[in-house]
């Protein structure tokens, strides 16, 4: 992507400072301005889905399942906030003991002001324009970055959006490297980043410069434990599941399984009889997998790894450069010190890791960086819970994959180099809102008299003082 000219940057930065100004204006803060953004936003995603599904199938090659998903969970996103956030608008009342007993004490929610967006290339539209919803619902004013690696979808959001949102108030960005630099350059009251840890830190240390606060989604080498008594074919039919929806690119696969000897040599089995299920005339030309690399330099990543694992591939494995197809692929015998194991795969590959025990595969996991995800499939209530208390992880789920990321009610995010901050749900209008403590004082002076010079030097004034302030 071509670097601005200084005459096309001024323009650019122009429409930054305009955004600010519209926030500034005070317009966002009604729940009626909100409100209309938010119809607004839902009659782009009725009146151009079918243009979102071209996009994204040019871009990533999904089955329309996968194209379903991604636009109905923002639709979840904006219905919830349509029906939400005007209460979520109100002051939170809050109690202050005796002392405050004539006092009104309130947690007053003020959006933060103008907020930069930069979304992933994996669900270009979801991880772009679901936060975008928290931000409207919250009363912020949005500088809107899609990911430039997603072509046809950051075009299709940088021609169309602005159609139906106040362009004014959310305008739309397109930039590479360069001109996403000089945007972080800026000053905003809040960056939410969607994308790599390595991006991530290069977010945060540009945020510093002007004390700005972020919300980081990233990534992580997220484990899953299958133990001996699980049924294994579920097990294969929900982790597999969670490995090739998107072709693996998706930062909440499960990046690597850990199991006994023994569990192993059963779980390969049905694996393989999973694969022929899900594909029964083959993946490269089944309807229901993709497996297309976004760009040539992700797949040639990806293949890179096969070539150098010390592990076994005993299912898959097979690829096409012409394409950027990688067929899933199930690799055995890896251990920790693996290329397959030294960062987040990002595609369609699963590493099996043979541990002695449960205890065994708690000192892998806790070997690595805190994942984004967190698999366990176990009937016992001891290991479920261990896994539980044991995993640091910025979202679980206990016998299945994936799905944990599906109701409003549960914050999406990490924690550690997983990410900063959360949303979904309630978490979106929190995300994006400040909290402002409040106390509006009634208290009688002859209550607070002993509090002002001259002060009293009888104890049993202080005394009578100390009390009330601690209830």
């Amino acid at each position: 992507m071509a670097a601005s000219t200084d005459a096309e940057w001024a323009a650019k930065l122009a429409r930054i400072n305009k955004s600010k100004d519209v926030f500034k204006s005070g317009v966002t803060r009604s729940w009626e301005w909100r409100e209309t953004q938010l119809k607004q936003f839902l009659k782009f995603l009725d009146n151009e889905k079918q243009a979102i599904f071209d996009a994204i199938k040019a871009d990533l090659g999904r089955p329309h399942l996968e194209l379903t998903i991604e636009w109905m969970n923002m639709k979840n996103a904006v219905n919830f906030m349509l029906k939400n956030g005007k209460s979520m608008m109100k002051d939170e009342k809050v109690s202050g003991g005796m002392m405050n007993m004539t006092n009104s004490l309130y947690r007053h929610p003020e959006p933060l002001g103008t907020v930069l967006i930069m979304g992933a290339w994996n669900y270009p539209f979801d991880l772009c324009l679901n936060p975008l919803v928290g931000a409207i619902g919250a009363g912020c004013t949005a500088i809107v970055k899609p990911s430039e690696v997603a072509k046809s979808s950051s075009k299709m959001i940088y021609d169309v959006l602005p159609k139906y949102l106040d362009p004014d108030a959310f305008p739309v960005f397109v930039e590479g490297p360069e001109g996403a630099t000089k945007m972080l350059k800026e000053r905003y009251d809040l960056i939410f980043f969607t994308g790599g840890t390595k991006i991530g830190k290069i977010v945060y240390k540009a945020a510093a410069e002007h004390l700005t606060p972020c919300v980081l989604e990233l990534g992580g080498q997220n484990p899953c434990w299958v133990d001996d008594g699980y049924d294994l074919n579920l097990a294969a039919k929900r982790i597999l599941f969670g490995k090739v929806i998107n072709s693996g690119q998706i930062c909440i696969a499960p990046n690597y399984l850990l199991c006994t000897k023994s569990t192993r040599d059963r779980l390969v089995p049905e694996l393989k009889k999973i694969f022929s299920e899900f594909y029964p005339e083959g993946p490269k030309i089944s309807d229901c997998y993709s497996g297309k690399m976004v760009t040539e330099r992700h797949y040639k990543r990806l293949v890179g790894l096969l070539g150098k694992t010390k592990g076994k591939v005993v299912h898959g494995g097979n690829f096409d450069e012409k394409t950027c197809f990688i067929e899933p692929t199930v690799v055995t015998d890896v251990t920790m010190d693996d290329i397959l194991m030294e960062e987040e795969l990002f595609g369609p590959i699963l590493p099996i890791v043979t541990v002695d025990n449960f205890d065994d595969a708690l000192s892998k996991v806790h070997s690595l960086e805190k994942p984004l995800a967190a698999y366990c499939f176990a009937h016992d209530k001891k290991i479920i819970n261990r896994w539980v208390s044991e995993v640091s992880s910025g979202g679980m789920c206990i016998n299945d994959t994936i799905m944990h990321i599906s109701p409003e009610t549960l914050p999406f995010g990490g924690v550690g180099e997983s990410g900063i901050g959360a949303y979904h749900g309630k978490a979106s209008f929190h995300t994006f809102s400040h909290y402002k403590s409040v106390m509006d004082v009634g208290t009688p002076q002859f209550l607070l008299k002993r509090r002002s010079a001259p002060y009293s030097n009888d104890p049993a004034n202080s005394s009578q003082f100390e009390w009330l302030l601690k209830q």
